[in-house]
């Protein structure tokens, strides 16, 4: 039988982004850091949270982002409007609130007991009359910009982007419409201070090259197969910043009985075997591949998500140094509707959770390799080509934002 050829995209970039190896330095270098810091993460738009997680009116969501050196503050306003704020209050600098998600009619210091209103203005303040020359009115809390897009709230730390959040998401601003409405988060798992720096992480997120060896135990063949033994993506996209890719699923896969009993009996299928490739939005899945099981798409500079037909997961690279990242993964499917879909949405938890155990097992050791200083450089083959165009597109970004 013969095999598939890799995606003709493929062959129509590569001259574009080139075909040489690749330097190591930029992912052991403080320098390189430092600029990614202050001309990406604190330029860029990025996606931080989703709207049901702060659903009502006063809701709040406080988070250290230790990339951009702040602490911010998610508030729900209104039914259509969410404000982010930097986490301190204008008095002597001590964080407003603490981590973590709360409800409150005013944000009010726990140091002092200013209390702003949820629109950033202050409040009340004890002994005003104590501070000469404060003009109230500016003690307020400063913002960040903030936009939506379905349902990912995105923040940006420069108070006047260069870019709207639609211009940056380019083509892929309407490609999703309303797929992301009726999943609930069912898992969430993270490691913080890996000892990696996050391009490798974004790196080990963008081929599947690795598959058939390393998930050969978990994964099985159910990405590869006689026509596919290497994984190789059905469909490539490279936009300006971001990237998607189209990842084959075996058709002759045999499931393990587990799979089988519940792809029979449960209400929502999240089988390769059994996905349904209609009635997805055109970004998903683009060519209606039949083989397929989910796409791949790396959000600029340092998301990327994993879609398929009736689950999706958003996973985080959050830099803390040249050397450590935290890593935070949620996992988002359909409502339970009978009790082998909970039999399933278990049985690919337990599957979900040790795939992305084996790919967090070899980062670190990749990390200290490339420290060591024995190779200068990496070779890159062309299933391989999202990491190229991930380091493109960060170049792009910073020729944008001198």
């Amino acid at each position: 039988m013969d095999t598939i050829d890799p995606s003709p995209l493929i062959h129509e970039s590569r001259y574009q982004l080139g075909t040489k190896p690749m330097p190591v330095a930029p992912y052991v270098s403080r320098e390189q850091f430092e600029l990614e810091r202050e001309r990406i993460f604190k330029k860029a738009w990025l996606p931080v949270a989703r709207v049901e997680d702060i659903p009502k009116v006063g809701d709040y969501l406080a988070m250290d982002i230790k990339i951009l050196e702040t602490s911010i503050i998610l508030v729900r306003q209104s039914d259509t409007k969410i404000a982010a704020f930097h986490n301190i209050c204008p008095h002597r600098c001590n964080k407003i609130v603490k981590a973590g998600c709360g409800h409150a009619r005013r944000l009010r210091c726990e140091f002092h007991g200013w209390t702003f209103n949820l629109t950033g203005e202050l409040y009340s303040a004890t002994n005003l009359e104590l501070f000469d020359d404060l003009d109230k009115s500016k003690m307020r809390l400063p913002e960040l910009s903030v936009g939506t897009w379905e349902g990912f709230i995105f923040i940006n730390r420069d108070p006047a982007p260069t870019e709207t959040l639609k211009q940056s998401l380019g083509e892929l601003h309407d490609g999703y419409s309303g797929y992301f409405d009726d999943k609930k988060m069912v898992w969430a798992w993270g490691v913080e201070q890996l000892e990696s720096n996050w391009k490798i992480l974004l790196d080990a997120s963008s081929e599947a090259y690795h598959a058939p060896v390393l998930h050969l135990n978990t994964l099985r063949n159910s990405l590869t197969g006689k026509k596919n033994p290497q994984c190789l993506f059905n469909r490539i996209d490279l936009y300006e910043y971001h990237r998607t890719a189209s990842v084959y699923a075996n058709p002759d896969y045999r499931p393990l009985p587990t799979e089988k009993i519940v792809s029979q009996y449960a209400a929502t299928k999240i089988y390769p075997f059994s996905a349904a490739v209609g009635g997805l939005p055109p970004g998903i899945n683009p060519d209606r591949n039949e083989n397929w099981i989910f796409d791949l798409v790396g959000l600029f500079p340092n998301v990327f998500l994993m879609i398929s037909t009736s689950w999706y997961s958003i996973t985080w690279l959050w830099p803390v140094s040249e050397n450590q990242t935290d890593i935070y993964r949620r996992v988002y499917m359909y409502q339970p509707k009978t009790p082998s879909d909970i039999i399933a949405q278990e049985n690919m938890m337990v599957t979900n959770r040790e795939v992305f155990r084996q790919d967090m097992n070899t980062v670190e050791g990749t990390h200290q390799m490339m420290r060591s200083g024995v190779l200068s450089q990496i070779n890159v083959c062309d299933e391989e080509i999202l990491i190229r165009h991930a380091f493109a597109a960060m170049d792009r970004f910073l020729k944008k934002h001198p």
